[in-house]
C-alpha cells in the first residue's frame, strides 16, 4: 500500500533515528514526536524574528525560554524518556498561551496551540489518571490567562493590523503542525499494518519465506505433476561463528547468504528459512543434472566472496552444505520431499561439508571449515 503523501513521508523519514531497543509501537510515538519537537524549534524560531523585529522584547524572552524547552525536550526524547519530555512540552506550550494571551489578548490566536498541547497529552504513554490530571493542569493555565483578561484587558495588546497577521501565522501554524503529525501518524501505521500482513509470509531477519509461506507454496506446487526439486540448505559451522563473533555477525551471514542465493537461483524459485540456520529451496521444473549443478553454483557462489561482518570491521570465508531431493512419478508429499532433502544434508555434513549430496550422486566443492579473513 503505497503513502498518499510519499514525498512529504519521505521528508520526515529524514528524522527519525531510533534508539536500539524500540517496539514498533514505540517506534511509532519516537517518530512522531522527533515531528512535533522540530516543528516547535523551527516556530520558536520563527516568532523570535517576528518579536525582536516589533521589540517586543518582555514576550521574546518568553519564546526564547520556550526554545530552550523545546531543545531540552527533544534531548530527553533522544535519551528514551519520552513521557517526560512530552508532559514538560505541553506544559511549557499550555503555559506560553496563558502568557500571551495576557500579553496579547484573545485576538492573536495564540489559544490555537492549545490543540496541539492536547495531541501530545493524548500521544504520551501514562496511566489514564494521571493523562486526566495533566489536562487539567495545562487547562487550568489558560483559562487563568482568559479570566484576568476579561478583568483587565491584554497589557500590551499590538494595532489591528498585526492582530490579524498573527492570527493568520498561527492558523497557519498549527495547520502545518497538524498536517505533518498526522501524516507521520498515518505513515508509522501504514507500516505497522504492512509488518502485520507480511509478518507471517516472509521471515523478518532474513526477508525469506517464512516456513508456513513455503510450505503453503510447496503443496500447490505439487499440485501438477511437473518436475520439482527440493534442496535443504545449512550454513556450516554457524554455531561456532555466534560463539566467536557474535550472534549478530551470524544474523548478517544469513542475511549476506539468502541474497546470494537469490541471485543465483531463478526467479520462479523460491526461497524459505526452514529452521535456525536451515533454508529450504524450491525449484520448479528442475530435475536430473540440472539440480545437481544449480546445486554446485549454490556452494561455489556462496564461498566466491567473504562475508563481511561486524559493519566491515570483519569477514570470514563461509561454506554451505546442501541435501537435494527430487520429485519422483507420483509423490505428492511435500514434507516427504523436504525430509529426503535433509537426510542427503546430513550425508552432506558427515562428508565433511561445503558440499552437497543428491539423491543420485555426491558432490563435493572443496574443503570443510571456516575460515577468519581478518
Amino acid at each position: 500500500m503505497a503513502s498518499p503523501h510519499p514525498h512529504l513521508a519521505g521528508f520526515l523519514r529524514r528524522f527519525e533515528q531510533f534508539p536500539l531497543g524500540l517496539t514498533a509501537d514505540e517506534k511509532t510515538f519516537h517518530a512522531t514526536f522527533n515531528v512535533v519537537y522540530v516543528l516547535a524549534v523551527s516556530c520558536h524560531l520563527l516568532y523570535a524574528i517576528l518579536l525582536l523585529w516589533l521589540g517586543e522584547m518582555g514576550i521574546l524572552a518568553l519564546n526564547l525560554a520556550m526554545l530552550i524547552v523545546d531543545l531540552v525536550c527533544l534531548q530527553l526524547h533522544r535519551a528514551r524518556r519520552e513521557a517526560l519530555a512530552a508532559t514538560l512540552m505541553a506544559l511549557g506550550t499550555c503555559a506560553q498561551i496563558s502568557f500571551s494571551l495576557r500579553y496579547f489578548g484573545s485576538e492573536a490566536g495564540f489559544d490555537y496551540f492549545y490543540f496541539g498541547a492536547l495531541l501530545c497529552i493524548y500521544s504520551i504513554r501514562m496511566s489514564f489518571m494521571r493523562r486526566v490530571l495533566l489536562c487539567a493542569a495545562c487547562l487550568s493555565m489558560p483559562l487563568l490567562a482568559c479570566i484576568i483578561l476579561m478583568l483587565e484587558g491584554p497589557t500590551n495588546p499590538l494595532p489591528a493590523g498585526w492582530m490579524l497577521a498573527f492570527r493568520i501565522i498561527n492558523l497557519g501554524v498549527l495547520t502545518i503542525f497538524f498536517t505533518l503529525v498526522l501524516v507521520q501518524m498515518g505513515w508509522s501505521v501504514e507500516r505497522l499494518q504492512q509488518r502485520f500482513e507480511t509478518g507471517g509470509r516472509f521471515d523478518a531477519l532474513t526477508g525469506a519465506l517464512s516456513r508456513a509461506e513455503l510450505v503453503d507454496s510447496g503443496r500447490g506446487m505439487l499440485i501438477n505433476n511437473g518436475a520439482l526439486s527440493v534442496m535443504m540448505v545449512d550454513v556450516d559451522h554457524l554455531a561456532l561463528i555466534n560463539e566467536t563473533w557474535g550472534r549478530q555477525a551470524g544474523d548478517q551471514v544469513l542475511k549476506e547468504l539468502v541474497r546470494r542465493m537469490r541471485s543465483i537461483l531463478r526467479g520462479e524459485d523460491l526461497v524459505g528459512r526452514y529452521g535456525g540456520e536451515e533454508f529450504v529451496l524450491l525449484c520448479p521444473g528442475l530435475h536430473g543434472e540440472r539440480v545437481d549443478q544449480v546445486a554446485e553454483r549454490l556452494c561455489k557462489g556462496a564461498s566466491a566472496l567473504p562475508f563481511v561482518i561486524n559493519d566491515g570491521l570483519n569477514s570470514l570465508d563461509v561454506n554451505l552444505s546442501i541435501g537435494v531431493a527430487q520429485r519422483q512419478s507420483g509423490d505428492k508429499d511435500l514434507e516427504g520431499l523436504i525430509a529426503k532433502a535433509d537426510v542427503n544434508l546430513f550425508r552432506a555434513k558427515q562428508d565433511g561439508g561445503n558440499g552437497f549430496v543428491s539423491d543420485t550422486q555426491l558432490g563435493t566443492v572443496g574443503g570443510p571449515g571456516i575460515a577468519a579473513i581478518n
